[in-house]
């Protein structure tokens, strides 16, 4: 459900960004834009085609608020440099 289902890659909130045809179905933006025409669009399942822009698309917001969150929290405090962290509180974002 994560997942593109043209390339499967995992969507994400800034390169893999999950959009919503009309049709319901939802691919990321980059491989939408290999079934766009630039005023059109058809849909790789159903190939309905779809007259607006994929600038136009809604985000498929179910899917971007329920991506699973990354840990990637950095190794040192961002205010106290020299001090390693286990958890970062919101102050120090």
């Amino acid at each position: 459900v994560f997942e593109c289902g043209i390339c499967y890659s995992s969507y994400d909130s800034s390169l893999r960004i999950p959009v919503s045809l009309p049709c319901g179905h939802v691919y990321c933006k980059i491989c939408l834009s290999t079934y766009s025409n630039g005023q059109m669009i058809t849909c790789p399942v159903d190939k309905i085609s779809h007259s607006t822009r994929l600038d136009n698309l809604p985000y498929c917001y179910a899917i971007l608020t329920n991506l699973p969150k990354s840990n990637s929290l950095p190794a040192y405090c961002i205010r106290h440099t020299k001090k390693k962290i286990k958890f970062q509180c919101k102050v120090h974002l």
